[in-house]
């Protein structure tokens, strides 16, 4: 019999208890828990499939157990596990809870964590709007998110997802064998400080099993917890009695430092991936990786290099690998967040020097060949910073939160040495998250022009109108209505007068679009109007929320290395409309996050960190005049659909990131003027103008969008796991087009909605 207890844990007369078992042949294990008398307990037990597990002994997956158990604190009783020859006896009582000593977060918290202070103000907020009858459609929709990411779904597609993805037997044998055409050196530099016997035990065990094993240890320990591990084997371990990890840092002889904590382990092939990673990215200086958490299957599935998510948090986690002469010129570890801040931005140095400078002649650029068709393609993030998108690590504890003020001396300290002006950094969405506010220019704020397409609904283009004049705090601005055909006479009357119905200094230009329908010409159309250094783009479907939102777009857009800023929109009954654009979502493009309320969790509460992403909505986005007009503006070979994605794509090619800032606020009530595609006419446009994306966009689409982890759905825009059963880790998803059976789809959908 082999067993392993991982988690046990006392919470509020409960204990937890978590672990594995193998019967020593095939018998099924029988499970018990009793008193010192032998009298059973009351409990709870369910098993839980371990991967991992399965992986390493070739075993059924099903051997995970987890035990619920009331719990007195002066009770004393046992944990019982026996097979046809063996039994095995745990004790448990407040002593042994004690000396393990491992924090975790048993099933009754996940309970209650429905009820935590997010979802009661969700829940207040719908009972209010909508009373009580909505609450169970809260809870089965926005709540708990809805029936394509409900918790067991999300687990059982992470379980098949990782039977499909990890190495069979037979292949860790064959990485054992492989030769790289160079073989790194690794040190693992980690820090231990009281950290418990089975931790350790695990952390070591996992190391020894790795399929690479150029490889050597120092180990970091101010409490002689680890002593005993470091002696085994003192040709590959190193044992430095010291706080500082630093210290240690000092004593690597690694080409390659892999930075990490005791406090989960790693699969067996995880060095293996890492070199050839580094085979394949030879200028790759910072490498991290995806991450769960053991005992809930509940992987961190992150995006390429964002500089601006790390500044929201801390999402590289809890391993990161650095090459060595990147640890030299960082000046050392001071904080966890710092130290990854410090190394992004000397990891990227160069490169951000010659995208600065880069205006589409590729000559001026030193990037490698493979680099520079990802950067025409849309898809470049770094070839210096590189995510490796597997689960090459696995918790065995909550991720740790660095403290508050710790982490935004960090930010702060990373603003000041990128000289980006900063008004403050609080705490954002959640503990661990942070907003920046920046200041606003020296000099006199920026001419903003705002250009709003329109055709007649004069009530709406009135709203939108009114709400900035009446709510924004940004007031230098002017308005440029194009006016696209319009029938309606009450449309032209409001024209008249437009400028005095508002009693305002903002002027408001109205200008006339006598052709054709077509979204990014009568947009381009209106550029030679505009007198703002920043232009704009509204729908005159949209509502401003936030006074600060006009500002908070200001204030990116005037960075170098920004391309466009977008916004966080509402429907009208308060969930999102958009949260972002994932490229490649439903075969092209979709929001993220769409109909989530927008109290509610998303993942990594993604939907209120500001990022970056592949594209943003045009119903909501500002950027420099010089640059739209650089990149050509919209295309108007795209007159309907995703023109918006493809002028994000042509920045992007630029060398300029595209931000997403949550803070930014609008309603947004969504195409009202135009109709939906409900005609096999339209629907033919909509394919054609598919294809036409597609072949100018088709290296996005292929190698997938760098900001959206290739493990997660394309069917879906929730960020929910990827189901092998029906799509293919890291492919696009493939269009049908049938105009009858969409034109179907779209009427039944009408139909839903009326």
């Amino acid at each position: 019999m082999r067993y392993r207890i991982e988690a046990m844990s006392l919470k509020e007369n409960t204990l937890f208890i978590e672990g594995w078992c193998i019967p020593s042949k095939s018998e099924q294990i029988e499970y018990s828990i009793i008193d010192t008398a032998g009298k059973p307990l009351h409990h709870t037990f369910i098993t839980r499939p371990r991967i991992d597990v399965a992986i390493k002994y070739d075993v059924e997956e099903e051997v995970g157990f987890a035990f619920m158990i009331p719990f007195k604190q002066d009770q004393d009783g046992y944990l019982v596990m026996k097979d046809k020859n063996t039994v095995r006896k745990i004790r448990i009582n407040e002593k042994s809870v004690q000396k393990r000593n491992i924090k975790k977060i048993g099933l009754a918290q996940k309970v209650l964590g429905i009820f935590d202070k997010e979802n009661l103000i969700l829940m207040a907020d719908i009972i209010k709007d909508d009373g009580l009858t909505s609450l169970y459609d809260a809870f089965s929709r926005k709540l708990l998110k809805r029936k394509d990411i409900s918790e067991n779904d999300e687990k059982q597609k992470y379980i098949r997802l990782l039977k499909h993805t990890n190495p069979t037997k037979k292949q860790l044998m064959e990485q054992k064998e492989t030769k790289f055409p160079s073989s790194p050196l690794f040190t693992v530099l980690v820090q231990v400080n009281n950290t418990n016997d089975e931790q350790l035990k695990s952390f070591f065990e996992s190391l020894e099993e790795q399929t690479y094993s150029n490889y050597e240890v120092i180990v970091v320990d101010s409490s002689n917890c680890a002593t005993s591990y470091a002696s085994k084997n003192p040709g590959k371990f190193l044992y430095v009695k010291d706080q500082d990890i630093n210290a240690g840092f000092k004593k690597a002889k690694g080409d390659y430092i892999i930075l990490c904590k005791a406090d989960g382990i790693f699969p067996a092939w995880a060095f293996y991936e890492i070199t050839k990673t580094i085979i394949n990215n030879p200028k790759a200086l910072f490498i991290y990786m995806d991450e769960d958490k053991l005992h809930d299957e509940k992987p961190l599935f992150k995006p390429d290099m964002s500089m601006d998510l790390l500044c929201s948090f801390n999402y590289i986690g809890s391993v990161s690998v650095i090459k060595k002469e990147l640890m030299e010129t960082v000046n050392g570890y001071n904080s966890e967040y710092d130290f990854y801040l410090r190394c992004f931005e000397k990891a990227t140095e160069q490169e951000r020097k010659e995208l600065k400078e880069y205006t589409g002649d590729d000559s001026i650029l030193s990037l490698l060949d493979t680099s520079m068709n990802s950067l025409h393609e849309a898809w470049f993030t770094s070839e210096t910073v590189i995510h490796i998108p597997k689960v090459l690590y696995h918790r065995l504890n909550q991720m740790e939160v660095e403290k508050e003020e710790v982490a935004i001396k960090a930010i702060k300290a990373h603003y000041d040495r990128m000289h980006i002006p900063y008004e403050d950094v609080e705490r954002g969405v959640d503990a661990g998250y942070y907003h920046t506010t920046f200041k606003k220019p020296d000099e006199k704020a920026p001419f903003v022009s705002i250009i709003i397409p329109t055709k007649d609904h004069s009530d709406d283009l009135d709203l939108c109108i009114r709400s900035v004049i009446e709510k924004s705090e940004y007031r230098n601005l002017e308005f440029i209505v194009v006016e696209n055909n319009s029938t309606d006479p009450k449309t032209f009357a409001y024209y008249e007068d437009i400028n005095s119905k508002f009693n305002s200094n903002i002027p408001i230009k109205v200008i006339y679009w006598k052709r054709e329908f077509n979204y990014s010409a009568i947009n381009n159309f209106a550029i030679p109007y505009a007198k703002g250094d920043l232009l704009l783009f509204l729908n005159n479907d949209v509502e401003l929320i936030s006074p600060c939102s006009i500002t908070e777009m200001v204030n990116y857009a005037l960075r170098d290395n920004v391309g466009i800023v977008g916004a966080r929109l509402l429907y009208d009954d308060n969930t999102l409309q958009h949260a972002g654009v994932i490229v490649g979502s439903g075969g092209i493009a979709g929001h993220a996050f769409r109909e989530l309320h927008e109290k509610a969790k998303s993942y990594m509460h993604r939907s209120m960190c500001v990022q970056n992403y592949s594209a943003l909505t045009a119903a909501c986005i500002m950027m420099k005049k010089s640059l739209f007009n650089q990149v050509g503006g919209f295309p108007e070979d795209l007159a309907v659909a995703f023109n918006d994605i493809a002028l994000c794509m042509k920045v992007r090619a630029m060398g300029r990131v595209n931000i997403y800032n949550p803070y930014v606020t609008f309603y947004h009530y969504e195409s009202k003027s135009r109709g939906l595609e409900d005609s096999i006419e339209k629907i033919k446009r909509f394919n054609n103008e598919i294809r036409t994306f597609s072949n100018q966009w088709n290296g996005i689409l292929e190698h997938g969008d760098p900001y959206y982890n290739p493990n997660l759905s394309l069917l879906y825009n929730t960020y929910s796991i990827r189901d092998v059963r029906n799509e293919i880790v890291g492919k696009p998803l493939k269009l049908a087009f049938d105009p009858e059976k969409q034109l179907e789809d779209v009427m039944k959908e009408k139909e839903k909605k009326v």
